[in-house]
Protein backbone atom coordinates (compact mmCIF):
# COMPACT_ATOMS: atom_id res chain seq x y z
CA UNK A 1 0.00 0.00 0.00
CA UNK A 2 1.18 3.52 -0.79
CA UNK A 3 2.90 5.09 2.22
CA UNK A 4 0.88 8.28 2.50
CA UNK A 5 2.34 9.11 5.92
CA UNK A 6 5.84 9.31 4.45
CA UNK A 7 4.67 11.66 1.70
CA UNK A 8 2.80 13.75 4.26
CA UNK A 9 5.86 14.08 6.52
CA UNK A 10 8.07 15.17 3.62
CA UNK A 11 5.62 17.95 2.79
CA UNK A 12 4.81 19.16 6.29
CA UNK A 13 8.41 19.17 7.57
CA UNK A 14 9.61 21.21 4.59
CA UNK A 15 7.00 23.97 4.81
CA UNK A 16 9.28 26.11 7.00
CA UNK A 17 12.35 25.87 4.75
CA UNK A 18 12.55 29.66 4.34
CA UNK A 19 12.48 30.20 8.11
CA UNK A 20 15.78 28.81 9.34
CA UNK A 21 15.24 28.99 13.11
CA UNK A 22 11.70 27.71 12.92
CA UNK A 23 12.73 24.93 10.56
CA UNK A 24 15.40 23.72 12.98
CA UNK A 25 13.05 23.76 15.98
CA UNK A 26 10.14 22.06 14.18
CA UNK A 27 12.31 19.25 12.81
CA UNK A 28 14.17 18.82 16.11
CA UNK A 29 10.90 18.37 18.01
CA UNK A 30 9.57 15.83 15.51
CA UNK A 31 12.78 13.77 15.47
CA UNK A 32 13.19 13.76 19.24
CA UNK A 33 9.61 12.60 19.77
CA UNK A 34 10.59 9.42 17.91
CA UNK A 35 6.97 8.26 17.73
CA UNK A 36 5.53 7.70 14.26
CA UNK A 37 1.99 7.42 15.65
CA UNK A 38 1.99 11.16 16.49
CA UNK A 39 0.91 13.40 13.60
CA UNK A 40 2.70 16.75 13.18
CA UNK A 41 1.41 19.65 11.10
CA UNK A 42 3.59 22.66 10.41
CA UNK A 43 2.20 26.07 9.44
CA UNK A 44 -1.26 24.90 10.52
CA UNK A 45 -4.00 27.17 9.19
CA UNK A 46 -6.73 28.24 11.66
CA UNK A 47 -9.62 30.38 10.40
CA UNK A 48 -11.92 32.53 12.48
CA UNK A 49 -14.51 35.22 11.75
CA UNK A 50 -11.88 37.97 11.85
CA UNK A 51 -9.30 36.32 9.60
CA UNK A 52 -6.80 33.50 9.94
CA UNK A 53 -3.72 32.44 11.90
CA UNK A 54 -0.87 29.98 11.41
CA UNK A 55 0.49 27.73 14.16
CA UNK A 56 4.17 26.94 13.64
CA UNK A 57 3.77 23.28 14.68
CA UNK A 58 0.44 21.67 15.60
CA UNK A 59 -0.42 18.21 16.93
CA UNK A 60 -4.13 17.64 16.14
CA UNK A 61 -4.45 14.39 18.14
CA UNK A 62 -3.77 16.24 21.40
CA UNK A 63 -4.83 19.77 20.34
CA UNK A 64 -1.44 21.27 21.17
CA UNK A 65 0.61 23.85 19.30
CA UNK A 66 4.25 24.92 19.43
CA UNK A 67 5.19 28.49 18.58
CA UNK A 68 8.73 29.56 17.64
CA UNK A 69 9.12 33.11 18.93
CA UNK A 70 11.64 34.96 16.80
CA UNK A 71 12.83 38.53 17.26
CA UNK A 72 9.82 40.28 15.72
CA UNK A 73 7.48 38.63 18.26
CA UNK A 74 9.01 40.62 21.11
CA UNK A 75 8.00 43.92 19.52
CA UNK A 76 4.50 42.62 18.80
CA UNK A 77 3.72 40.95 22.11
CA UNK A 78 0.26 42.47 22.67
CA UNK A 79 -1.01 41.32 19.25
CA UNK A 80 0.52 37.87 19.76
CA UNK A 81 -1.28 37.50 23.07
CA UNK A 82 -4.62 38.42 21.46
CA UNK A 83 -3.90 36.02 18.62
CA UNK A 84 -3.26 33.19 21.05
CA UNK A 85 -6.44 33.92 23.01
CA UNK A 86 -8.39 33.64 19.75
CA UNK A 87 -6.63 30.36 18.87
CA UNK A 88 -7.52 28.97 22.29
CA UNK A 89 -11.15 29.98 21.79
CA UNK A 90 -11.47 28.52 18.28
CA UNK A 91 -9.51 25.29 18.75
CA UNK A 92 -10.99 24.54 22.19
CA UNK A 93 -14.53 24.90 20.81
CA UNK A 94 -13.78 22.39 18.05
CA UNK A 95 -12.34 19.72 20.40
CA UNK A 96 -13.29 18.08 23.66
CA UNK A 97 -9.82 18.97 24.94
CA UNK A 98 -8.79 22.62 25.41
CA UNK A 99 -6.07 23.96 23.15
CA UNK A 100 -2.62 24.27 24.70
CA UNK A 101 0.33 26.28 23.39
CA UNK A 102 4.04 25.85 24.10
CA UNK A 103 6.58 28.55 23.23
CA UNK A 104 10.26 28.37 22.32
CA UNK A 105 12.23 31.62 22.21
CA UNK A 106 14.41 31.34 19.09
CA UNK A 107 16.56 34.32 20.16
CA UNK A 108 18.06 32.43 23.13
CA UNK A 109 21.58 30.98 23.07
CA UNK A 110 21.85 27.58 21.38
CA UNK A 111 22.21 25.64 24.65
CA UNK A 112 19.05 27.25 26.06
CA UNK A 113 17.09 26.54 22.87
CA UNK A 114 18.12 22.89 23.12
CA UNK A 115 16.82 22.75 26.69
CA UNK A 116 13.53 24.35 25.61
CA UNK A 117 13.14 21.85 22.76
CA UNK A 118 13.75 18.92 25.11
CA UNK A 119 11.26 20.31 27.63
CA UNK A 120 8.68 20.72 24.87
CA UNK A 121 9.23 17.12 23.71
CA UNK A 122 8.88 15.89 27.29
CA UNK A 123 5.53 17.68 27.72
CA UNK A 124 4.19 16.34 24.42
CA UNK A 125 5.21 12.78 25.30
CA UNK A 126 3.64 13.09 28.72
CA UNK A 127 0.34 14.34 27.29
CA UNK A 128 0.27 11.57 24.67
CA UNK A 129 0.97 9.00 27.41
CA UNK A 130 -1.90 10.35 29.52
CA UNK A 131 -4.30 10.19 26.58
CA UNK A 132 -3.20 6.67 25.69
CA UNK A 133 -3.74 5.49 29.26
CA UNK A 134 -7.21 7.02 29.17
CA UNK A 135 -7.89 5.24 25.85
CA UNK A 136 -8.34 8.70 24.34
CA UNK A 137 -5.59 8.79 21.71
CA UNK A 138 -6.11 7.82 18.07
CA UNK A 139 -2.91 6.44 16.55
CA UNK A 140 -1.78 8.00 13.29
CA UNK A 141 -1.41 5.38 10.58
CA UNK A 142 -2.01 4.70 6.91
CA UNK A 143 -5.63 3.64 7.04
CA UNK A 144 -7.22 1.21 4.60
CA UNK A 145 -10.79 2.22 5.40
CA UNK A 146 -12.46 -1.01 4.30
CA UNK A 147 -10.20 -3.02 6.62
CA UNK A 148 -10.45 -0.43 9.41
CA UNK A 149 -14.26 -0.58 9.53
CA UNK A 150 -14.55 -4.32 8.91
CA UNK A 151 -14.99 -5.21 12.59
CA UNK A 152 -16.46 -1.89 13.73
CA UNK A 153 -18.74 0.48 11.89
CA UNK A 154 -18.32 3.46 14.23
CA UNK A 155 -16.86 6.76 13.07
CA UNK A 156 -16.31 9.95 15.07
CA UNK A 157 -15.74 13.50 13.87
CA UNK A 158 -12.44 13.51 15.74
CA UNK A 159 -11.14 10.54 13.71
CA UNK A 160 -8.30 11.48 11.37
CA UNK A 161 -9.78 9.55 8.45
CA UNK A 162 -10.33 10.88 4.94
CA UNK A 163 -12.29 9.17 2.16
CA UNK A 164 -11.16 9.94 -1.40
CA UNK A 165 -14.61 9.26 -2.90
CA UNK A 166 -18.26 9.02 -1.89
CA UNK A 167 -18.39 5.32 -2.66
CA UNK A 168 -15.34 4.60 -0.47
CA UNK A 169 -17.09 6.21 2.53
CA UNK A 170 -20.35 4.33 1.98
CA UNK A 171 -18.74 0.96 1.26
CA UNK A 172 -16.45 1.24 4.29
CA UNK A 173 -19.17 2.08 6.82
CA UNK A 174 -22.02 0.05 5.33
CA UNK A 175 -19.75 -2.90 4.41
CA UNK A 176 -21.12 -2.82 0.87
CA UNK A 177 -19.54 -3.27 -2.55
CA UNK A 178 -21.17 -0.61 -4.71
CA UNK A 179 -19.10 0.63 -7.66
CA UNK A 180 -20.27 4.23 -7.57
CA UNK A 181 -22.89 6.81 -6.61
CA UNK A 182 -24.26 9.66 -8.72
CA UNK A 183 -25.73 11.66 -5.83
CA UNK A 184 -24.34 13.48 -2.83
CA UNK A 185 -27.48 13.08 -0.68
CA UNK A 186 -29.13 9.67 -0.45
CA UNK A 187 -30.01 6.72 1.77
CA UNK A 188 -27.68 3.78 1.05
CA UNK A 189 -29.31 0.42 0.60
CA UNK A 190 -29.69 -1.34 3.94
CA UNK A 191 -29.75 1.83 6.07
CA UNK A 192 -32.70 3.00 8.18
CA UNK A 193 -34.77 5.30 5.94
CA UNK A 194 -34.70 8.23 8.40
CA UNK A 195 -30.98 8.66 7.65
CA UNK A 196 -29.26 10.03 4.56
CA UNK A 197 -25.57 10.19 3.78
CA UNK A 198 -24.68 13.77 2.79
CA UNK A 199 -21.48 14.86 1.02
CA UNK A 200 -21.45 18.68 0.87
CA UNK A 201 -18.50 20.41 -0.76
CA UNK A 202 -17.49 23.28 1.50
CA UNK A 203 -17.20 26.65 -0.23
CA UNK A 204 -13.66 27.88 -0.90
CA UNK A 205 -12.93 31.61 -0.44
CA UNK A 206 -16.65 32.31 -0.65
CA UNK A 207 -17.10 30.41 -3.91
CA UNK A 208 -19.44 27.50 -4.50
CA UNK A 209 -17.74 24.24 -5.48
CA UNK A 210 -20.61 22.25 -7.00
CA UNK A 211 -23.71 23.37 -8.95
CA UNK A 212 -23.92 26.71 -7.19
CA UNK A 213 -24.17 25.27 -3.68
CA UNK A 214 -22.48 27.13 -0.83
CA UNK A 215 -21.92 24.96 2.23
CA UNK A 216 -20.33 26.69 5.21
CA UNK A 217 -19.20 24.78 8.29
CA UNK A 218 -19.03 26.98 11.39
CA UNK A 219 -15.76 27.44 13.26
CA UNK A 220 -16.92 25.19 16.11
CA UNK A 221 -18.17 22.53 13.69
CA UNK A 222 -21.71 22.63 15.12
CA UNK A 223 -23.59 24.30 12.27
CA UNK A 224 -23.70 24.04 8.48
CA UNK A 225 -25.27 26.87 6.44
CA UNK A 226 -26.39 26.05 2.90
CA UNK A 227 -27.67 28.16 0.02
CA UNK A 228 -27.53 28.22 -3.78
CA UNK A 229 -26.45 31.06 -6.10
CA UNK A 230 -29.37 30.40 -8.46
CA UNK A 231 -31.26 27.24 -7.62
CA UNK A 232 -33.64 27.48 -10.61
CA UNK A 233 -30.75 27.59 -13.06
CA UNK A 234 -28.50 25.11 -11.26
CA UNK A 235 -31.03 22.45 -10.27
CA UNK A 236 -33.33 20.92 -12.89
CA UNK A 237 -35.75 19.66 -10.22
CA UNK A 238 -35.23 22.63 -7.93
CA UNK A 239 -38.87 22.74 -6.77
CA UNK A 240 -38.41 19.59 -4.72
CA UNK A 241 -35.21 20.53 -2.97
CA UNK A 242 -36.84 23.00 -0.58
CA UNK A 243 -39.64 20.72 0.58
CA UNK A 244 -39.39 19.79 4.23
CA UNK A 245 -39.95 16.12 3.38
CA UNK A 246 -36.87 16.30 1.13
CA UNK A 247 -34.73 17.98 3.77
CA UNK A 248 -36.02 16.55 7.03
CA UNK A 249 -33.68 13.59 7.57
CA UNK A 250 -30.81 12.91 9.93
CA UNK A 251 -27.76 13.62 7.79
CA UNK A 252 -24.64 11.46 8.16
CA UNK A 253 -22.37 14.22 6.94
CA UNK A 254 -19.03 13.97 5.15
CA UNK A 255 -17.73 17.41 4.18
CA UNK A 256 -15.31 17.67 1.27
CA UNK A 257 -12.26 19.40 2.68
CA UNK A 258 -8.77 20.32 1.49
CA UNK A 259 -5.81 18.95 3.40
CA UNK A 260 -3.72 22.08 4.09
CA UNK A 261 -0.49 20.06 3.91
CA UNK A 262 -0.97 17.93 0.80
CA UNK A 263 -3.59 20.17 -0.89
CA UNK A 264 -5.61 17.06 -1.74
CA UNK A 265 -9.38 17.21 -1.31
CA UNK A 266 -11.30 14.37 0.32
CA UNK A 267 -14.38 13.66 2.43
CA UNK A 268 -14.19 13.82 6.22
CA UNK A 269 -16.95 12.80 8.62
CA UNK A 270 -18.05 15.91 10.55
CA UNK A 271 -21.05 14.53 12.47
CA UNK A 272 -24.80 13.93 12.32
CA UNK A 273 -26.80 17.01 11.37
CA UNK A 274 -30.50 17.82 11.10
CA UNK A 275 -32.43 20.72 9.63
CA UNK A 276 -32.91 23.61 12.06
CA UNK A 277 -34.33 26.41 9.91
CA UNK A 278 -35.07 27.66 6.39
CA UNK A 279 -35.39 31.40 5.90
CA UNK A 280 -37.36 33.27 3.22
CA UNK A 281 -34.32 33.28 0.93
CA UNK A 282 -34.05 29.47 1.09
CA UNK A 283 -30.95 29.61 3.27
CA UNK A 284 -30.89 26.37 5.26
CA UNK A 285 -29.29 25.91 8.65
CA UNK A 286 -28.36 22.45 9.94
CA UNK A 287 -27.34 21.75 13.53
CA UNK A 288 -25.10 18.98 14.78
CA UNK A 289 -26.82 16.41 16.97
CA UNK A 290 -23.96 13.93 17.37
CA UNK A 291 -20.23 13.58 16.73
CA UNK A 292 -20.58 9.81 16.30
CA UNK A 293 -22.24 7.49 13.80
CA UNK A 294 -22.56 3.78 14.45
CA UNK A 295 -23.68 2.27 11.15
CA UNK A 296 -24.32 -1.15 12.69
CA UNK A 297 -27.10 0.31 14.86
CA UNK A 298 -29.04 1.63 11.89
CA UNK A 299 -28.56 -1.13 9.35
CA UNK A 300 -31.69 -2.99 8.37
CA UNK A 301 -31.72 -6.69 9.15
CA UNK A 302 -31.27 -8.89 6.10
Amino acid sequence: MKNTRFEYLIKTLSRTKRKDYENYIVNAIWNRLNDSSIKPASQWFVKNQNGWHLIDLYFPQINLGVECDEGHHKSNQANDEQRELKLIEVLSAASKHPYQALHIDATLPFEDIELKINDCVRKIKMLVKERREANDFIEWSDVDTVTYFKDKQIIRSSDDILFPTIVSAVNSLMQSTKKGYQLGYFTPRGLDSKYKFWFPQLEVEGKAQARGWHNILSEDGKTITEYNDDIKANMVNWEGTSRKEFLDYIRVTFAKVRDPITNKRAYKFVGLFELKAIDDGDVRTYSKISDTFNASRYKLST
